[in-house]
């Protein structure tokens, strides 16, 4: 039920195209069913090292200029497109979480191709979109499978997270940042040996 490809350090599972987790669910039946792709992806420094070291204009132009583009220090966010039709929903007396979950049956990823899933390289999917396989989808597992999954979940966390360390670290140092030196953040970043 899932794939392990370890040639892009992912995790994919065959049952995402017609997800059956219930938490994914739409908030109305009329809404096209996205899955997980409803999340808004965050792009550290490591999908950004990918992206310098393949297509910088593909960052500039996909990502740093991105209409939806929270921009932060050493990463950004794309904001996830929410259907209208949530402005409707009565959420005044929902706690601040079960607003937010509400909200995410009615969103879907800027990247999110119908049909298909996520339209981004695979090289450029964030680790939580590489690593992320919902309840029900891992419940279905044996565990030696859930184990392997496990293993590679980890692996690929640990790897972003030990980059993203390392290098936010020496960028501050340089007292560069997203916000106010893109060109050489991606420049420094692209300096470094290709991963």
């Amino acid at each position: 039920m899932i794939t392990i490809d370890k040639d892009n350090k992912q995790i994919t599972a065959a049952a995402c195209v017609r997800c059956p987790d219930p938490f994914f669910q739409r908030g109305e039946d009329v809404l096209e069913k996205v899955g997980c792709c409803s999340y808004s992806p965050v792009f550290t420094l490591f999908e950004i090292k990918k992206m310098a070291d393949r297509d910088k204009n593909f960052f500039y132009e996909t990502i740093y200029k991105h209409p939806e583009a929270i921009v932060s220090s050493y990463s950004i966010k794309i904001e996830a497109e929410v259907n209208p039709a949530f402005e409707k929903v009565n959420t005044s007396s929902m706690l601040p979480m079960e607003k937010e979950d509400t909200k995410l049956s009615y969103s879907t990823c800027q990247f999110f191709v119908s049909n298909q899933g996520c339209g981004l390289p695979s090289g450029y999917k964030t680790s939580v979109c590489r690593s992320f396989i919902c309840c029900t989808v891992e419940e279905s597992l044996s565990k030696e499978r859930k184990e392997e999954m496990n293993d590679w979940i980890f692996y690929i966390q640990e790897e972003v997270k030990a980059f993203n360390r390392s290098h936010e670290q020496k960028l501050k140092s340089k007292g560069w940042t997203l916000q106010e030196q893109p060109s050489m953040v991606v420049d420094y970043l692209k300096s470094l040996p290709d991963m």
